[in-house]
């Protein structure tokens, strides 16, 4: 699934107090971000990107994406937990004469269905299932088996 906003920020809007907009989706791991500056901000407009007020993109919480005529694109594996359904898109436009758009747009695409992207006919309890039988053949080997590695998968 792709959520897109398309974004027309106010002159005069400052890092301090960026204009917010709600970007309603689901929760799921994103695969794709893409943040499209058409021409003539000229370096004047910025994006941050938050769930419940928590820097996804940049990371860092003081950054910016900032642009012209510019698009920045690329994959991310980042597993969103979105409660409300709300990703928060803030941008600033320091501009005292034009306001400016900003495209962003976000994949997000559920846990299982990346996995059968890549494992088809597999799903996050199939694949657990498979792992689990893997150890058990290699436990009643005789072979040391360290089990942790599954709980790190599982995030235990």
């Amino acid at each position: 699934m792709i959520f897109s906003a398309q974004i027309t920020t106010p002159i005069n809007t400052t890092e301090l107090q960026p204009l917010r907009t709600d970007l309603k989706c689901a929760s799921g791991l994103i695969y794709q971000l893409d943040v499209v500056f058409p021409p003539g901000s000229s370096g004047l407009m910025g994006v941050q990107i938050r769930n419940q007020n928590v820097s996804l993109y940049p990371r860092n919480r003081e950054g910016w994406f900032i642009g012209d005529n510019y698009t920045l694109s690329f994959p991310d594996l980042f597993e969103l937990f979105v409660d409300s359904n709300i990703i928060e898109i803030y941008t600033y436009n320091t501009d005292t004469d034009y306001e400016h758009l900003v495209s962003v747009s976000i994949g997000i695409v559920a846990r299982d269905d990346y996995i059968e992207h890549f494992l088809p006919g597999r799903t996050v309890k199939g694949l657990i299932e498979s792992l689990e039988n893997m150890t058990a053949i290699f436990s009643n080997a005789s072979l040391p088996v360290d089990k942790s590695w599954i709980d790190r998968i599982l995030g235990k």
